[in-house]
C-alpha cells in the first residue's frame, strides 16, 4: 500500500505553535478569498474562507546534501487531515517526481535515472507506483513543475519510512 503525505499533523502543529517556519520566517496566516491553493496538510485544494498560510517547510526527516526547504500552503485552523489514497487533483498539474534512496547505505540521495516530468493526464499515480517498485527507492517526492514547490511524498507503507 502506498502512503501519500504532505506535512504531518504533528509537524504542522509544531510549526504553527512556534510561529516561525522551517526557513526562519514568521508565519503570517490569511483568509483565502478565492480557493484553489494546493494544501500540503490535507492534500486537497483550499476553498474560499479557509484560514491558510504560505510557510517554508522541509519534507526531509534526514540530513543530506539534497535536503531542501521551500514554500508550501497549509491550513492554519480546522484542517481535516489527509484522506486515504492518492490526491487526484495533482494529476491535473504538471509535476516533477524525484526518487530518493540510500547511496551505498551512507546517505540519502536521488535515484536520478528515475526522476521524471509527468504532464497532466500522463498518469502521475501510476508513475509513482512504478518508481516505488525499484528496490533502490525509499520514497518519491512530487513537486510542482513551475514553482518547484513540494507537493507530497509517497512511500510504500509496508516497507516503512
Amino acid at each position: 500500500m502506498i502512503t501519500y503525505l504532505g506535512i504531518t499533523a504533528r509537524d504542522l502543529e509544531a510549526l504553527l505553535a512556534r510561529g516561525v517556519d522551517d526557513a526562519g520566517a514568521p508565519i503570517e496566516g490569511f483568509q483565502d478569498a478565492e480557493g484553489g491553493w494546493p494544501l500540503r496538510c490535507c492534500l486537497s485544494d483550499s476553498v474560499p474562507g479557509d484560514a491558510i498560510a504560505i510557510v517554508g517547510h522541509s519534507p526531509f526527516p534526514w540530513v543530506s546534501p539534497y535536503r531542501e526547504t521551500g514554500p508550501i500552503v497549509v491550513h492554519t485552523k480546522n484542517c481535516p487531515g489527509p484522506s486515504e489514497g492518492f490526491p487526484h487533483q495533482f494529476e491535473a498539474r504538471a509535476q516533477v517526481v524525484k526518487a530518493f534512496g540510500r547511496d551505498a547505505g551512507r546517505t540519502r540521495t536521488q535515484v536520478y535515472d528515475l526522476n521524471a516530468l509527468v504532464e497532466p493526464g500522463q498518469g502521475l499515480e501510476h508513475r509513482i507506483g512504478l518508481i516505488l517498485q525499484d528496490p533502490r527507492v525509499e520514497e518519491v517526492h512530487v513537486h510542482n513543475l513551475v514553482s518547484q514547490c513540494f507537493n507530497f511524498k509517497a512511500f510504500d507503507t509496508f516497507a516503512g519510512e
